[in-house]
């Protein structure tokens, strides 16, 4: 189960953050500075010291992770390292376990046709040798979570949070998070169960030659840390009936107060999906206007 757990941890954030967003709303986002630059320097309202606001993604090929001399600096400057979830807390993993299986008894072959099911059964041995056993006592968003990863084709991929995660071990820094893993997953419940298990079949039954895979264009976005291109990509993705609101709005409007209640105590490197980033509801506009200026780094 060890193995299964360390699948939710690695790409819970990557599924919120990149593939269920739809049908959002079209905003005007010209006020925003158009800068490529996937860290931020936040300053004013009286802040002490600057914290700092990167973007993520939170699964990558090995060749294509960037960090940079200005990414170093601005983490060795800080005192504290904000995920999304604190994924340095033990009881973390153990919450995301529980929240994937399905409590009520429930079998997932109860969600799907005799045939389907054993399509899904054949997947999932396939790429994750994942034994039908565990496979029966999950819920379709769990599905969902361990298929994140299905366009990244490498064989070395690294995690931003679990590197950041380990250099701030080593400098002894504070890790937080920014909510709490029931939080991300009562995201993931409110999906309707049928949309969700239309989607696994179609991951599973579309071949990969016809089959949209958008990750190749989030991370050539990424690499050039145009992340007003790569919002677009997110913002024009489709799912199935899962709003862009939910997903990002109301977590960045959540987490500003958060952020500047962390904020307040010491410098902090924030770290948090690059979609979150851009847009008019994006963390950098809330910040802005909360009063506090937030600009690019470059170098």
């Amino acid at each position: 189960m060890h193995t299964l757990l360390k699948y939710f941890l690695g790409v819970i954030c990557l599924l919120v953050g990149f593939k269920l967003t739809l049908k959002a709303q079209t905003k005007d986002i010209v006020i925003l500075e158009k800068t490529n630059s996937l860290l931020w320097k936040i300053t004013g309202n009286q802040m002490k010291q600057p914290s700092y606001l990167f973007g993520t993604m939170h699964l990558i090929c090995k060749e294509d992770y960037i960090w940079t001399a200005a990414m170093e600096k601005a983490f060795q400057a800080s005192n504290e390292l904000c995920l999304e979830m604190d994924m340095d807390d033990p009881m973390v993993m153990l919450q995301i376990a529980q929240g994937m299986v399905d409590a009520s008894g429930k079998s997932l072959s109860e969600y799907f046709s005799t045939e389907d099911y054993s399509l899904v059964q054949q997947y999932f041995y396939n790429k994750l040798q994942l034994s039908n056993t565990i496979l029966a006592s999950l819920k379709p968003t769990a599905l969902m979570i361990l298929m994140a990863t299905d366009g990244i084709t490498c064989s070395e991929k690294l995690s931003y949070e679990t590197e950041l995660m380990q250099e701030a071990q080593k400098l002894k820094m504070n890790i937080v998070g920014l909510e709490t893993p029931h939080e991300q997953l009562k995201l993931l419940e409110n999906a309707p169960a049928d949309s969700i298990v239309a989607a696994i079949l179609k991951m599973i039954k579309t071949p990969k030659s016809t089959d949209d895979n958008d990750y190749p264009a989030l991370v050539a976005a990424y690499k050039k840390q145009n992340i007003s291109k790569l919002y677009m990509l997110i913002k024009n993705s489709e799912q199935n009936n899962i709003s862009l609101n939910a997903f990002l709005d109301e977590r960045n409007m959540k987490w500003i107060e958060r952020m500047e209640e962390r904020m307040d105590q010491r410098p902090t490197f924030f770290a948090v999906g690059a979609g979150h980033l851009w847009g008019i509801n994006g963390l950098i506009q809330l910040l802005k206007e909360k009063g506090y200026k937030v600009t690019p780094m470059l170098k």
